[in-house]
């Protein structure tokens, strides 16, 4: 009795420090306990639920256990939610494109599969997803959920409180595009950083699969109607704009003219997320791309793409892509964040704590690269379009030059022309295609199957290569097999003479299309101002030109050094002899009678005037020398 007496009074004693090390479980808005169907079985049906006893993450494969169908939480040991989605598509060959074929389990941790739409456990799904568009993955996860289960009573147990109404002064952001944006979650990542770096901030998304910024400009869209009810129903502080990864400087441009107004109307900051590439190509686009933008516009740019290529330099061995290589991996999306944060907010990102349930050293590195693509600024060495043609350099001399067109409007993404009818570029901007589908191809059409353009130098070139593709043989746009280019080239742009038809090679293409390159090397260079492709297809439906680029290669001339500053014009037609100018083009191909669509970006212009008033100059300077003389021997006298 008297131990018993004894006993109750330390416990009583020491209760206080029990008390402090074993604090009672809190009270939550939703604490709702649910029946486990079944441990480790395929899912559907009910809740299932997957342990992991062990010390090593484990993997479990969507093929196995058929989460096609199931939305996903995966829990840690502290059963902690982490991460959520679901709708696993399986894999076992690779070769439907997924982007996730398996999830990953904590040590120590669990995870739930049950059907879409099951009460209680959606709600809960829903809220911790915070509004995020995701398909067939899952993503890291901020929101504070708990979760623990009872294996001998079959019961899981949910815990979670109801969001918070964010402060009013907190920043609202506003995110637009597609899956580059969305995936992982990419915008929560940057929501948590801000937060653990004591910056409150609001995310919402408009965010769809493959979208492009030119179907949002499109009030008809679908997605152009989503924009435009978020930006008249809530007022943001910033709209980060993202475009697909195809989409070229002049359609993102066209798709900016109208969005940017609408940004501006609800009197937000309209910001660019440089999105990052798999590839070379796809670096140097958006490199041509979004600092174009940003200059047009005057508009801040997150430059993630410069971010991912740091990344893969300096620290190769972090994977910053999804199994499909073409959406990216968690690491890549915490990357992704730690720019934004850098760039939209000028928080510096080294020594956030918010991981994301990444190693400490994977995080140091990629707060350090957000950091160091912040310094570096947009600026990438630009890309080498010269030739080298037995041992000599030919530059790209047709690069940003304007050209006038033969051809009818082609109604589409892949049109050359804006809405004044005028080319937009594509066909000189430098660029060629890698695939029929890309957007940097530039159509024009005619019944006939012919079209020309007729491009401006804007000075006398010595001219040696010639290069345009053609791409088809899909979509109804004829096969470039059996079509054929040819070249003519003036100094005046009147009398035109012809170089013959360029040869050709195979490209290499993907599905049904089918792509040649077409090259005409000359064997003497040839001076020529003005430089005309004509386009004649055979195949089927004539009636699209698919091209992406009509490339003229050459070097300077040598100018006159008499002083004489004749205009360009006057002098290369005092140049050309005879023989160059013995065939003079059709007349309805020439630019002078012709009807084409022109180009925005006006021709050099004429020195004459110039020349007149440094000849006036000279004059007078002549005349007062000669009074100033006869003054002086005047006065001396």
């Amino acid at each position: 009795m008297k131990k018993t007496f004894i006993s109750l009074l330390v416990l009583a004693l020491l209760a206080p420090a029990f008390a402090t090390l074993m604090p009672m479980a809190a009270s939550y808005d939703h604490e709702n306990t649910y029946t486990i169907k079944d441990f480790d079985a395929k899912a559907g049906g009910g809740v299932t639920l997957y342990p992991n006893d062990t010390n090593e993450t484990r993997v479990i494969r969507a093929e196995d256990y058929g989460f096609r169908y199931s939305k996903l939480m995966i829990f840690n040991k502290d059963g902690l939610l982490i991460e959520a989605g679901g709708d696993l598509v399986a894999n076992p060959d690779g070769t439907n494109g997924s982007c996730q074929s398996f999830v990953s389990i904590p040590a120590g941790g669990f995870m739930i599969a049950f059907p879409s739409g099951t009460q209680g456990l959606q709600t809960c799904f829903t809220t911790a997803m915070e509004g995020a568009m995701l398909y067939n993955a899952t993503m890291s996860i901020t929101y504070p959920v708990y979760g623990s289960y009872d294996k001998d009573a079959k019961t899981l147990s949910i815990r979670y409180d109801d969001p918070e109404a964010p402060s009013k002064d907190a920043p609202r952001f506003l995110f637009v595009g597609n899956s580059t944006t969305y995936f992982n979650g990419t915008p929560i990542k940057f929501k948590a950083m801000a937060a653990a770096a004591g910056k409150e901030i609001v995310v919402e998304y408009c965010t769809f699969g493959s979208a492009f910024l030119s179907e949002f400009a499109d009030a008809g869209h679908e997605r152009g109607k989503a924009l435009r009810n978020k930006l008249n129903t809530t007022k943001y502080d910033y709209v980060v704009l993202q475009d697909a990864a195809s989409a070229d400087y002049f359609m993102s441009k066209a798709a900016l003219d109208k969005i940017i107004p609408l940004i501006e109307a609800n009197g937000a900051q309209a910001v660019l997320y440089m999105r990052y590439s798999t590839g070379d190509e796809g670096t140097q686009r958006h490199y041509n791309n979004y600092p174009r933008l940003a200059k047009d516009f005057d508009l801040p740019v997150a430059n993630v793409t410069g971010a991912f290529n740091i990344c893969r330099k300096e620290y190769p061995d972090i994977n910053l892509l999804a199994e499909d290589l073409g959406h990216h991996s968690c690491e890549g999306s915490y990357l992704i964040a730690a720019t934004w944060l850098e760039a939209y907010l000028g928080i510096n990102p080294v020594g956030n704590t918010y991981t994301a349930n990444l190693p400490a050293a994977t995080v140091a590195a990629l707060q350090d690269c957000a950091v160091k693509v912040a310094e570096e600024g947009l600026e990438l060495p630009e890309k080498d379009t010269s030739i080298t043609i037995d041992g000599e350099k030919y530059e790209l001399v047709s690069k940003d030059k304007s050209y006038k067109v033969v051809g009818s409007v082609y109604d589409g993404k892949w049109t050359d022309a804006a809405d004044n009818g005028l080319p937009l570029g594509k066909r000189t901007d430098g660029n060629f295609a890698a695939a029929g589908d890309e957007t940097s191809v530039g159509c024009w059409s005619d019944a006939s199957g012919t079209t020309s353009i007729t491009i401006d130098l804007e000075e006398i070139f010595k001219l040696k290569a010639f290069k345009a593709d053609l791409w088809g043989g899909t979509w109804g746009i004829p096969s470039p097999e059996g079509s054929s280019i040819s070249i003519d080239v003036s100094t005046d742009g009147k009398s035109f003479t012809s170089l013959g038809e360029a040869s050709f090679e195979d490209l290499d293409a993907s599905g049904e299309w089918k792509g040649k390159l077409f090259t005409l090397l000359l064997e003497e260079e040839v001076d020529a101002r003005y430089v005309k492709f004509t386009y004649t297809l055979t195949d089927g439906n004539k009636k699209f030109c698919w091209s992406s680029e009509a490339a003229v290669y050459g070097t300077a001339t040598e100018q006159p050094s008499t002083g004489d500053e004749s205009s360009t014009e006057e002098s290369s037609e005092a140049e050309t002899s005879e023989e160059e100018t013995s065939t003079e083009a059709p007349a309805e191909s020439t630019p002078a009678e012709s009807t084409p669509a022109e180009s925005s970006t006006a021709p050099a212009e004429d020195g004459g005037s110039a020349t007149l008033w440094i000849i006036l100059g000279v004059a007078a300077a002549a005349i007062a020398a000669v009074v100033g003389v006869l003054f002086a021997r005047k006065k001396k006298a």
